[in-house]
């Protein structure tokens, strides 16, 4: 069984009050409503910021998690950087509710939006993920997307997931399953067969048992900062995603 998941709106407020209760509760409640015991979790964006710490506190309940493009710790917000993504989303104000019809735009408005980005700096920040991240016990595997998106400039996003590299090196339990040539906004829709390979990955190593040690010279292991980048691509970007996906075991 698979399941989906749109989280409640993550809106204005403090980023410890909304991200550490109720994302949490809301997967909690899904699982329960579809009687999954144990899940594999998939989340991009903002969604996987939700799995990585729902696997980490649930292990238990985890057979693993797929992060899609997101959950990098990296210090990247700053005052200029928070200014720079309120000025982007007030500019948008105006259209944003003409692409909400098409899907284009999530129920949010342009404020809360920019309050959404803002709190995803926050919750990226070295000391707030990497610990969650080191904790983590069971098989997670990251679908790295590449080249910038909305609001980014030049190399900051290359930059952000370059960071994994300290990750995987740190836990032997968390590896790049791939890095792909489409970029934040359309890696789901270009390479989903990316994605679903390192589902069926992490849904392996929970029905053949405990994860082998991973070695630096595997052959599917990737180094963010040795991978060939291919050339950026710029289109609307920093959007937080509300989604993530679960599987049962």
């Amino acid at each position: 069984m698979a399941c989906g998941h749109q989280l409640a709106g993550h809106t204005a407020g403090s980023p410890a009050g909304p991200w550490t209760a109720a994302p949490a509760r809301d997967v909690d409640a899904v699982l329960a409503a579809r009687g999954v015991d144990r899940a594999l979790l998939v989340g991009w964006s903002y969604g996987a910021f939700v799995a990585a710490h729902w696997a980490g506190r649930n292990p238990d309940r985890t057979v693993g998690a797929v992060l899609v493009d997101g959950a990098q710790p990296y210090d990247w917000l700053d005052a200029a950087m928070e200014e720079r993504i309120r000025k982007l989303f007030r500019r948008m104000g105006w259209f944003w509710p003409l692409l909400r019809p098409f899907g284009m735009a999530p129920r949010m408005t342009a404020e809360q939006q920019a309050n959404s980005n803002i709190e995803l700096g926050v919750i990226s920040r070295e000391r707030a993920l990497g610990p969650v991240l080191d904790d983590i016990t069971v098989p997670v595997r990251y679908v790295v997307a590449s080249g910038a998106f909305f609001g980014s400039r030049g190399d900051e996003q290359e930059r952000i997931r370059a960071s994994l590299d300290g990750v995987t090196a740190r836990n032997p339990n968390i590896r790049i399953s791939a890095k792909v040539a489409s970029n934040h906004g359309a890696i789901l829709r270009k390479d989903f067969r990316a994605v679903a390979a390192a589902v069926r990955e992490v849904a392996a190593l929970d029905r053949g048992g405990a994860e082998d040690q991973r070695t630096d010279d595997r052959p599917d292991s990737v180094s963010l900062r040795r991978a060939k980048r291919p050339p950026q691509r710029s289109e609307l970007g920093f959007w937080p995603s509300d989604r993530t996906g679960c599987r049962s075991g």
